[in-house]
C-alpha cells in the first residue's frame, strides 16, 4: 500500500471518529483525536461554542 493511500485512510478514520463523537456531543473525546498542543475552537455558524487550549 502506498504512503498516499495510507495517509488518506488515516484522515478518513480521523474524520469519521470526529463526526461520530460530535454527534454524541462528546467534547472530551476531541482532545484524544488531536496532538497534545492543539488549540481547538468550535463554531456553530458565527458563534464560538467551545475553546479548548
Amino acid at each position: 500500500m502506498t504512503q498516499e493511500v495510507e495517509s488518506r485512510m488515516a484522515l478518513k478514520d480521523l474524520v469519521d471518529r470526529y463526526a461520530t463523537e460530535s454527534d454524541k456531543n462528546n467534547q472530551d473525546y476531541y482532545r484524544n483525536l488531536f496532538r497534545p498542543d492543539v488549540k481547538l475552537k468550535v463554531y456553530m455558524g458565527d458563534k464560538q461554542i467551545m475553546d479548548m487550549v
